[in-house]
């Protein structure tokens, strides 16, 4: 399987080998991006839950939190998986940049990271979603990468995840992969 989830579930939908290997097996998805699977047919027995990241309502709660806050830096990886969920973040956060200065950094290197966050204004925060790869092509777990941002930012930073809970970040609307199962 190649890296963005949605990939596995289009290879398994509509490769020929569905029909021979699991004829008459319904498929289950589960948290997977609806964008790259709009232009396909979704067969009759296949379903599952789309994901449904809330960038928007993080950002609305950091409002309510912190109302001085004038700049936002959102952070994400170099995988396609990292990239499609930075997109889904531009969009849902077009509607701020009326009164938010927004930047995407996408793709930091590891030691870019902990030197960015450490200069950030104070009324500044930094929402996060996945860091699964840097620019140089070096994979980690995301976890282990916000832990590290957490430590080294001088300002608040709100995570999308609830995975992420217990690394430092404040929190936000986030996704509960256990809710998503059930």
């Amino acid at each position: 399987m190649r890296g963005d989830d949605a990939i596995a579930i289009v290879e398994v939908r509509a490769g020929a080998d569905r029909a021979r290997l699991f004829a008459g097996i319904p498929v289950v998805f589960m948290s997977v991006h609806r964008a790259p699977m709009a232009r396909l047919p979704m067969p009759a027995d296949v379903t599952g839950t789309w994901l449904s990241v809330d960038w928007a309502g993080t950002v609305d709660a950091a409002l309510r939190l912190q109302p001085q806050i004038r700049q936002v830096l959102v952070l994400g990886g170099a995988s396609s998986r990292d990239e499609i969920w930075l997109a889904n973040a531009r969009s849902q956060l077009t509607p701020y940049q009326n009164r938010l200065s927004i930047t995407y950094l996408a793709a930091p290197s590891r030691p870019q990271v902990p030197r960015t966050v450490a200069m950030l204004p104070d009324d500044t925060i930094v929402l996060v979603g996945t860091m699964h790869r840097d620019a140089t092509g070096q994979n980690f777990a995301t976890r282990d990468a916000i832990g590290r941002i957490v430590k080294e930012s001088r300002v608040p930073v709100y995570g999308v995840l609830e995975s992420l809970l217990g690394t430092g970040i404040v929190g936000g609307r986030v996704l509960s992969p256990s809710a998503d199962g059930e």
